[in-house]
Parts: C-alpha cells; structure tokens; sequence
C-alpha cells in the first residue's frame, strides 16, 4: 500500500509536468496554491527569528537551499502549467483562458528570475564583506583588553568568538565602529553574554564612536563606559537587498533590540525613542542621557581614566 501512494504521488508530479492534469488543478492548486503556501512558510521561517545571528556560513547555506528549492519548484509549477494551457483547447476549453494563464506565466518567469538575481546580489554581497575584512580584532599582550575596530562585516563574530575562547582574562572590549551586519552584531552579542556566565564580567567601553549595529555589541557588556567625547548612534535598521517584507522584518528587529536593550537595563524613556532617526540618518544623544536612561554605567574624562568620571546622579 505504501508503494502505491508513493507511486500516486509520482505519478502525480510527473503528470504536472508533462501537462497532462486539467489547467483547473495545473493553476489554481499546483501553481496559485502552493505559491501562497510557500511563500507564508518563507515569510514565517524569516520573521520568526529563527535564523538571527547565525553564522555567515550557515547563512548561506540556508540561502543556496532555498534557491534550489525555488527554482526546481518554480520551473515545475511554470512548465507543466504552461504545457495544461496549451492543451486546454483541445480538451474543450477555451482559448483566452489558457492564453490569460500563458500572460500569467510569464510574470511568474519574471518574478523567478528577479528573486533569482537578488538572491545572488545577496550572496555576492556576504563573499565580498567576507574577503575584503574591513575590520580589525585585537588582544592586548597581557590579555585582559580587546579592541574591534571597523565595519561589523561578515565573519568579524568568528574572529571574535575565537579570541575569547583562546583569552578568559580579558576584562574589557573597546569598540570602534560604525556599525555593519546584524547578524554578526547579534552573534558577538551572544558570545559575549555567554563569555561573562562562565568567566568573568566584562565591560565595555567606547572611546571614539559606535553606530548602529555596533550598539548591539556594547550593551552586551555587564558594565558599560564612554569616555566623554564618544558618540553611540542610532537609527532604523534597513537591508542591503532589499525583499517584499522588508518594512516587517525590520520592524521585527527593532523590537528584539528594543527587547534586548531592555533586558540589559535600558530604560522605556530611552527604548521609545533609540529608533527615531531614518535608516538613512543617525541619532547621537548625549552622554548625560545616556546615563539618565542606564545605556552608560560611567562616562570618563579620557580612555581609561577611572578615576576621573561622571557618575551618574542619584
């Protein structure tokens, strides 16, 4: 018996292809159906969260299965629809139907080609910020500092997390950056709260500037420090290729980072408005703002002049 149903459901995919099931069933299940399907899985498994902070190899892999998976299935709903249509007539049916079913088709092969593109515009993107390592991750001599300069690009959380398995003295990690990938923000994030449960805390400290994603990193640390003239940025998030539900996913994560913010100490004063500037802008608050609100835990008059430091009042 299972042999047979196995053998239904070939036959059944078989048939698809070859056209030889009704443009009823080719259309509105085989192509209509399982495209809202599909596409309601896709944007489940992406808004879920599932997949955040995940390594950049792991990305990818995840990138290149769902290519194959969309072009194999998108070429078997698009072929063997097409093939119904162009039967449809001599079963009895009529000619603008399966002429209007070809037009559609036809914006399906579009759309296909153009995920397609994006996707390797994606891929493309994380191979290049992977070789070009615009970044730079250090322990002093001693090791009890570390010091990452640079965009956050692709593989900057490995380096990261290799170090801190190799150094369990480093007491505090300084942070000149821009900003950069947030997966790689979320992935140095976690290293380094799992870095201070089975070490010790680690404090982090901003000497120069630190700008969106990298934010992510510095509120990680259990104690948190600029010096006076240093700026921490913020802003909406955006993507570097942009998809149909990018407005959504971002919005998403903004509230796991507000979340995340909140669970470091932040207050809600500073939680409604870390987002208040454009993707394209940026908004630098000032440092006593960033004590009021538990960003901060000191501000320093220089790098490392502890003594020397605005406490924050009350």
């Amino acid at each position: 018996m299972e042999t047979m149903e196995q053998d239904k459901k070939a036959n059944y995919i078989v048939r698809h292809w070859r056209g030889e099931l009704s443009l009823v069933v080719a259309f509105w299940v085989n192509l209509v159906l399982v495209n809202v399907l599909t596409t309601a899985a896709s944007n489940a498994l992406s808004l879920s969260g599932l997949l955040d902070g995940i390594s950049w190899i792991s990305r990818l892999f995840v990138v290149a299965m769902m290519l194959i998976l969309g072009l194999t299935l998108g070429s078997w709903q698009i072929i063997g629809t097409w093939r119904s249509a162009r039967r449809h007539p001599s079963r009895g049916g009529g000619r603008f139907i399966a002429g209007l079913v070809q037009v559609i088709l036809a914006f399906n092969v579009v759309t296909l080609v153009a995920g397609v593109l994006l996707v390797i515009a994606e891929v493309k993107l994380v191979f290049e910020s992977r070789f070009e390592q615009n970044y730079m991750v250090q322990v002093s001599d001693d090791g009890t500092r570390m010091h990452l300069e640079g965009e956050l690009g692709t593989g900057i959380s490995d380096q990261v997390i290799d170090l801190l398995a190799e150094h369990t003295s480093i007491e505090e990690i300084s942070l000149t950056s821009i900003g950069g990938d947030l997966d790689e923000a979320l992935r140095i994030a976690t290293a380094l709260a799992s870095y201070q449960a089975t070490h010790r805390s680690v404090t982090t400290h901003v000497n120069d500037y630190c700008a969106s994603a990298c934010t992510i990193a510095f509120i990680a640390g259990d104690k948190r420090s600029i010096t006076r003239n240093a700026s921490l940025g913020f802003h909406q998030f955006s993507t570097y290729v942009p998809g149909h539900y990018d407005r959504t996913q971002m919005l998403r994560l903004q509230n796991k980072v507000r979340n995340y913010f909140r669970q470091r100490g932040v207050t809600q004063d500073f939680l409604q408005v870390m987002f208040q500037a454009s993707a394209d802008d940026m908004w630098y608050p000032r440092a006593l703002q960033l004590l009021e609100t538990n960003v901060v835990h000191e501000v320093m008059e220089s790098e490392h002049s502890y003594r020397k430091r605005v406490v924050k009042p009350g």
